[in-house]
């Protein structure tokens, strides 16, 4: 199964090498994201470990036929709908 992470929303940052990354906040902590050729890294960087960042996934399969077709069409394009 194909695995896509969504980056392209206001709260990550783009860098000029490709790389993206964002904070995240938890009850106990802030977080620090980044997608890395190895997949997502994942680090407390103030506070405690105590709650962790919850990663949600959508099967692409379960999208709502009321999706706009430019969503289905790209999630069909990266093979994964």
């Amino acid at each position: 199964m194909t695995s896509v992470l969504t980056t392209d929303h206001p709260a990550w940052h783009a860098y000029d090498n490709g790389a993206r990354a964002r904070a995240v906040r938890t009850a106990s902590g802030i977080w620090y994201l980044a997608r890395e050729e190895g997949g997502l890294h994942v680090a407390c960087v103030h506070g405690t470990e105590d709650v962790k960042p919850t990663i949600v996934t959508t099967d692409p399969a379960r999208v709502p036929g009321a999706a706009p077709a430019v969503l289905r069409t790209g999630l069909h394009a990266l093979g994964v709908s």
